[in-house]
């Protein structure tokens, strides 16, 4: 089960429907995997925006949730952010990031 769950996370992000979604939370040079979510609150408040995910897909190093309240959708507020800072560290304390 956790190996289905994996390679969904990663074509989440990785795969050819990804970029509109969880796309924006890829490392470059690393196969990432997420899942992004808006969670839609009361008629007239901005939803809140959450991302989960972990690099590299198939060794992770790194994993990370995020939660912005009110941030808007999932792909525009908080995929961006965890994108950023599963790459800045994985730069900072996993420079090799190879990912079989």
């Amino acid at each position: 089960v956790a190996s289905a769950v994996r390679d969904a996370m990663t074509a989440a992000v990785e795969g050819e429907f990804a970029g509109p979604y969880a796309g924006g939370a890829k490392v470059p040079g690393v196969r990432t995997a997420g899942k992004s979510g808006t969670a839609e609150l009361a008629p007239g408040e901005r939803p809140h925006s959450w991302f989960t995910g972990f690099a590299p897909a198939r060794d992770p190093r790194i994993a990370i949730a995020v939660v912005i309240e009110n941030g808007g959708s999932g792909s525009s507020a908080a995929v961006p952010l965890g994108g950023r800072l599963m790459r800045a560290w994985l730069e900072r304390f996993d420079p090799a990031r190879d990912d079989p």
